[in-house]
């Protein structure tokens, strides 16, 4: 086998890119230490970079809700953070975090008594009673007579046709 080049190569891929390194570098290759680049930051520069105070030795952060600058220790953990830590410090995301739960809670209960009124049933609606009119008293309709019934059905809005069998 001869040294200094590649051992295989992957055959499916259309670029025949080498599988493995190759088999016996150089000794001069191996002694001398990799390149090594500085490391990218993501994202785009801070607007308020943390600053070192002297006088305590301690790293300051710029909070984003009372544009203050303070310690690093004052600042919850989150490693989504480039410093990995928050934006706002303990104080201002303990207030923020009262109010959305006050905010929330306030809504679900809106949400409760409107799904409450809906679910209610409905008042009954009042119809005006009718005042009660001074009638004649009425007889049973077995002692009217077949002239009287039809002249009291047609007072009461009737038509009445009489049929003798």
């Amino acid at each position: 086998m001869e040294t200094g080049k590649p051992v295989g190569f992957l055959q499916e891929r259309p670029c025949w890119k080498p599988i493995c390194e190759v088999v016996a570098p150089c000794q001069s290759e191996a002694a001398e230490p990799a390149e090594t680049k500085p490391e990218k930051r993501m994202g785009r520069p801070a607007r308020f970079p943390n600053k070192f105070d002297h006088e305590t030795g301690k790293v300051l952060k710029h909070c984003r809700c009372c544009g203050e600058y303070k310690p690093l220790e004052e600042f919850p953990k989150n490693k989504t953070h480039n410093d990995g830590h928050a934006s706002e410090c303990k104080a201002c995301h303990n207030v923020q975090t009262l109010e959305s739960a006050r905010k929330r809670r306030a809504d679900l209960a809106a949400k409760k008594a409107a799904a409450a009124e809906a679910a209610a049933p409905a008042a009954p609606v009042k119809t005006p009673e009718k005042k009660p009119t001074q009638q004649k008293p009425v007889k049973a309709l077995a002692s009217y007579t077949e002239k009287e019934l039809c002249e009291e059905l047609a007072a009461r809005g009737w038509v009445v046709t009489l049929r003798l069998k």
